[in-house]
């Protein structure tokens, strides 16, 4: 191939990348109660040496294991162009993350590195996932932003800077992985610690599973407790997820809750098995909690608390010997974070190019401590960490937080695009009410929207959002909203002010849904004329509880207009349609009242039955002959859907001067295969056999044949002429 058509070729297949990358919906089914996370993978050629064993997967794979069923994760891959391999939605079960993590397989590593576009598409995503400040980007990247084939210089160009200060604007996160110590530089660090974000250096793939799991405990707010197979888990915890790891492979074994087995079902296992698995329970009732770990390398107990622990924001930019405020807030139900305060120990330091700078310094929540900048000649990369460990039902649980900053030479700190922050932000102080809400509701009722009151802050406006409606709330007014209820019952309260931090409250009602059994009531099918059978009626709640029907009259109506009455006896409901009824279909409903629980509204049973046709009997039969036996054909049908027993009984035949008797002399022998037994609306014939002896007088004999069927009976006339 010629050099012209080398360059050709890789014109058009770039061309082609960017096409494939626009293809394809940045979002798909966003559950607005869920967190929203973007995880951006470098696929650039560089990656093939840095990660031979794509360790990125099984990064990507502990991420999605670890959120819960409504948050909603994106996934997106870059070299030259970006693809969004994997659209913004729901993790949802075990299932949905196998096909998100299946997504991943066989992509191509090829190309150089184009940052700035990746972080462009990531920022893209999450606006059209409407995410909320703070929602994070999980950027993994071996190098720098650069264009040529060649090099491994940073490069500070204007896309990359744009892409970044339209994520900050945002108030989205950018949480970066940096895979190797050549990634980790002081430009990545200014990118990162403008949006308030922060680095996880991984030396090499094999430490790529450990810094996702570093950045997915802390995007989804997990508190994290080492070895161990069990814990107590409080009221209003949110998830709770056991982590073990095997030298080749294992998986989570059996759950219990205070001893109990844990149904399957309340379970999210992923991946399936291999040398990490994970076991998810969302909404973990209290009591004490264990998980067969048998024979993992090591073991991770997460615990989601209703409340977090947050870093306020930082200034991006400090000058060496400077003051660095840092502030620690408790977030989420004020009642459970002031429960978890007796238990909690912080303490901050500062790092410089991964070294300390300095030792630990305590904290205590919403009180500022200052922490000092090291002295230094040129830009440094620096990382605030906090450290904070949190006892809750009688387990410590460890918690992490850092944020980059960038340390300047103290002459060059104070420039126009790094400005130093007076102070950080303040909580906002918001009341909700009511902080629970319960929904009883039938099986395929619409479930009643919640109303929330909303007390706003005494200094500031707020805007808060919950489930997809936002309302302005002034400072020390009262606003409503009134949003569709979830049918889990969960629902977060977002809110966001001018120099406040961001503010979130977790709401979890109780849905219950129940049915009735029976949904329906089908009557046996009648004839006018006739009652119908005793149909037994025992109404029960599923699944629970205590029901009765109403004692109010039941009527069931024809399309005409007629209307029969509903007996209920001992046996049953029973109709009796008269003689005149119309034949069809009679509708009409039973009302059954919800004694336990409760606030049920009472629910229609409908009940129907059909009336059919009076019965009519057969024609009398006429029977002629001489001597010996005589025999006559009779058909007979019985106007009802099914078969009913049946008996046919003949009676004696009277002349003038003698009797034919009906035990001796009559026979009823069924015809064409027929049993005799059941009867329906299909016609059967049987035979009427008379035996005329030779002595018997001649002349008129007259009698009858009883059908009785369904407790009903029928008289069919006979009438036997005899001749000699």
């Amino acid at each position: 191939m010629t050099r012209g058509r080398r360059r050709a070729s890789a014109v058009i297949g770039a061309l082609a990348l960017t096409a494939c990358a626009a293809r394809g919906p940045l979002v798909d089914g966003v559950d607005a109660g869920g967190r929203r996370l973007v995880v951006v993978l470098d696929r650039s050629t560089s990656m093939r040496d840095n990660d031979p064993d794509d360790a990125a997967r099984a990064g990507v794979g502990l991420t999605l294991a670890l959120a819960g069923a409504r948050d909603n994760v994106a996934v997106v891959t870059f070299a030259t162009a970006p693809e969004v391999v994997v659209p913004l939605r729901p993790a949802g079960g075990a299932a949905a993350r196998a096909a998100a993590r299946a997504a991943l397989d066989g992509l191509e590593r090829n190309g150089v590195s184009d940052v700035g576009r990746a972080l462009e598409r990531a920022r893209e995503v999450l606006e059209a996932g409407a995410a909320p400040r703070g929602s994070p980007i999980v950027f993994l990247t071996d190098g720098v932003p650069y264009r040529q084939p060649r090099g491994r210089r940073l490069q500070s160009g204007p896309d990359v800077d744009a892409a970044v200060a339209a994520i900050a604007a945002r108030g989205y996160r950018i949480f970066a992985i940096a895979l190797g110590r050549g990634a980790s530089t002081p430009f990545l660090n200014r990118l990162v610690a403008s949006t308030g974000g922060a680095i996880v250096v991984a030396r090499d793939a094999g430490e790529l599973p450990a810094a996702f799991e570093t950045v997915a405990v802390e995007a989804l707010g997990y508190l994290r407790a080492e070895r161990g197979d069990a814990l107590t888990v409080l009221p209003h915890a949110r998830r709770l997820a056991f982590v073990g790891r095997w030298e080749r492979a294992g998986q989570v074994g059996a759950l219990t809750r205070d001893g109990e087995p844990v149904d399957e079902g309340a379970l999210v296992r992923t991946p399936a098995a291999g040398p990490l698995s994970v076991a998810l329970v969302e909404a973990p009732a209290p009591g004490a909690w264990r998980a067969d770990l048998a024979g993992a390398r090591d073991t991770v107990l997460l615990l989601e608390p209703g409340f977090s622990i947050d870093l306020l924001p930082l200034p991006p930019v400090v000058a060496g010997g400077g003051a660095l405020p840092v502030t620690v807030a408790l977030i989420g139900d004020p009642a459970l974070a002031e429960q978890a305060r007796p238990g909690l120990r912080l303490r901050a330091r500062l790092e410089v190019d991964g070294a300390p700078a300095g030792g630990w310094t305590p904290l205590a929540p919403g009180e500022a401590a200052r922490l000092t900048a090291p002295a230094v000649r040129e830009e440094a990369a620096a990382t605030v960490v906090v450290e904070a460990e949190v006892t809750l039902g009688e387990r410590t649980f460890q918690l992490r937080r850092a944020r980059a900053i960038t340390v300047q030479p103290a002459d060059g700190a104070a420039t126009a695009d790094t400005p130093v922050e007076s102070g950080p932000p303040t909580p906002l102080e918001l009341t909700v009410r009511p902080t629970t809400f319960t929904r009883l509701v039938w099986d395929g009722d619409p479930l009643d929207p919640v109303r929330l009151t909303v007390r706003g802050d005494a200094t500031r406006a707020a805007r808060v959002t919950c489930g997809g409606v936002t309302v302005e709330v002034p400072a020390r007014a009262s606003r409503v909203l009134e949003v569709p209820c979830p049918e889990d019952g969960a629902l977060a309260l977002t809110a966001e002010a001018e120099g406040a931090l961001p503010w979130r409250l977790d709401l979890r009602g109780d849905v219950r849904r129940h049915r009735l059994t029976p949904a329906r009531v089908d009557l046996p099918p009648t004839p006018a004329g006739v009652a119908s059978r005793p149909t037994p009626l025992a109404v029960a709640l599923e699944p629970g509880g205590r029901a009765e029907a109403s004692s109010a009259p039941l009527r069931l109506v024809h399309p005409s207009g007629h209307a029969l009455e509903v007996e209920r006896g001992e046996d049953g409901l029973v109709v009796r349609p008269g003689a005149d009824a119309p034949p069809g279909r009679y509708r009409g409903a039973l009302v059954v009242v919800a004694e336990e629980p409760r606030g049920l509204r009472s629910r229609e049973v409908p009940v129907e039955v059909d009336v059919l046709p009076p019965v009519r009997a057969p024609q009398a039969v006429a029977v002629q002959g001489g001597w010996g036996w005589v025999t006559r054909p009779v058909e007979v049908a019985w106007p009802t859907l099914d078969e009913v027993e049946l008996t046919i009984a003949p009676g004696p035949l009277t002349g003038d001067d003698a009797t034919i008797d009906p035990e001796l002399d009559i026979r009823v022998v069924p015809l064409d295969g027929w049993s005799g037994e059941r009867l329906s609306r299909e016609p059967r014939r049987f035979a009427l056999q008379v035996f005329l002896s030779s002595d018997l007088p001649a002349g008129v004999y007259r009698g009858a044949l009883e059908l009785v069927a369904a407790g009903h009976a029928l008289t069919i006339p006979v009438e036997l002429e005899v001749r000699r």
